[in-house]
C-alpha cells in the first residue's frame, strides 16, 4: 500500500500593491474639523494692570502668567535668570484669550501721564508683543489615523529658511523644528486634546514666533492686529508639507553625476534615490524627515508638493474668538 502523498501546503500569495507612502496618507486624510488661533501670547507693557483688570483678565483666558522688570524666573532650560524688559515694567502672558480679553488688551491705554498731565517721552513706548504662538487643530477620526497622520506629518513637513536648525522629538512623541530664543519655529504634538473643543484625536501644530520682529515680519504690529489676523491665509503660506520621489532622485543624482539630461526610467534610479535619501534623510533624532534631506542633500526637481487644502481652516476667523 503506498503512502498517502503529504498535501503541499498553501502558497502564500504576496501583495504586489505597494504600502501607502506618507504623501498618500498626509493626502488621503479627511478631518473632521480644523481650527486656527492664536494660542498663547506674551507683551511687554509700560502700565501694570490694576488687580481688577488682572482679575478680569485672567476670567477670560485659560491661563495668565505676569512677571515683573527685576523679577527672578526659571527659563526654559532651568536656570533661574532676573527678568530685564526695562523701559517696560510687566511682562503678560496669556493662553487662550477670548474675544474679550483680546479686546481688553487691545484697547488698553499704557501710557503714565505726568502729574500735570504732560507724557514724559520715555513712557511713550507702546505695549510690544514679544512671543506669539498662531496654532492649528486638525481633528480626526479615531486614534490609529491620528497616529499615522502625525508620523507622516513629522517626516513630511518643511519649514523653509531654517537653517542649521535640526528637527527633534520630545519623549511625549512631539516634535520640532529647533528651539530658538529668536526667530521661528513649529512644534507638533498629539497628546493632547484640543484647547478649542477639548477633542481628543487632535493634530496640534503651533508656529511659534519669539521676538518682536519676527512678530513684525507676520503683520502683528500690535494686540489689535490679531482681531483681524486671517489664519487661514496665515496656514496656507507656512503649512508646507513636501515628500521625496525617490526614483527622480535618483536619476537626477545620476544625471548630475555624469553630465546627462536623461528624463526617462532607468533600471539604476531607485536604488541610487535609496541610498542618497537613507545617507541624507535622519534628523537629531534618529528620524527619517524630509527638513533634514533638505538641509543635508539640498533642493531639487525630486521634491513633490503635498495638497493642504483639506487641512486649512474654513474662514480666517480665531477660533477661540468666533
Amino acid at each position: 500500500m503506498r503512502a498517502a502523498t503529504p498535501p503541499k501546503p498553501d502558497r502564500v500569495r504576496r501583495s504586489t500593491r505597494a504600502a501607502p507612502t506618507a504623501a498618500d496618507i498626509l493626502a488621503a486624510l479627511a478631518p473632521l474639523d480644523v481650527y486656527g488661533y492664536a494660542h498663547s501670547g506674551r507683551s511687554h507693557f509700560k502700565r501694570k494692570l490694576t488687580p481688577e483688570e488682572r482679575q478680569h483678565l485672567a476670567d477670560n483666558c485659560q491661563s495668565l502668567d505676569v512677571r515683573y522688570h527685576g523679577e527672578w524666573i526659571r527659563d526654559a532650560n532651568g536656570a533661574f535668570r532676573q527678568l530685564n524688559i526695562f523701559p517696560y515694567r510687566e511682562q503678560v502672558q496669556v493662553v487662550g484669550a477670548n474675544l474679550v480679553a483680546l479686546t481688553f488688551l487691545a484697547s488698553r491705554d499704557d501710557r503714565i501721564p505726568k502729574s500735570n498731565g504732560a507724557l514724559p517721552k520715555r513712557d511713550r513706548n507702546p505695549p510690544r508683543i514679544v512671543y506669539l504662538e498662531i496654532a492649528l487643530d486638525i481633528i480626526l477620526p479615531d486614534e490609529q489615523i491620528l497616529r499615522k497622520a502625525f508620523a507622516a506629518f513629522k517626516r513630511c513637513f518643511v519649514q523653509l529658511w531654517n537653517g542649521k536648525h535640526e528637527s527633534v522629538e520630545f519623549d511625549n512623541g512631539g516634535m520640532s523644528t529647533g528651539r530658538r530664543w529668536n526667530g521661528k519655529y513649529v512644534s507638533g504634538y498629539i497628546s493632547k486634546p484640543s484647547p478649542v473643543t477639548g477633542e481628543v484625536d487632535c493634530l496640534h501644530i503651533e508656529y511659534r514666533i519669539c521676538s518682536t520682529r519676527a512678530v513684525r515680519d507676520i503683520g502683528i504690529a500690535s494686540i489689535a492686529d490679531l482681531l483681524a489676523f486671517d489664519f487661514r491665509a496665515f496656514w496656507q503660506k507656512h503649512l508646507i508639507l513636501r515628500d521625496v520621489d525617490i526614483e527622480r532622485l535618483g536619476r537626477h543624482s545620476l544625471n548630475k553625476r555624469f553630465g546627462e539630461r536623461r528624463q526617462e526610467w532607468g533600471p539604476d534610479d531607485r536604488r541610487t534615490g535609496q541610498v542618497h535619501w537613507r545617507a541624507n534623510a535622519y534628523d537629531a533624532s534618529g528620524s527619517l524627515c524630509v527638513q533634514a534631506f533638505i538641509q543635508n542633500y539640498g533642493s531639487g526637481p525630486f521634491l513633490k508638493n503635498i495638497p493642504i487644502a483639506h487641512f486649512l481652516p474654513s474662514s480666517g476667523e480665531n477660533a477661540l474668538v468666533s
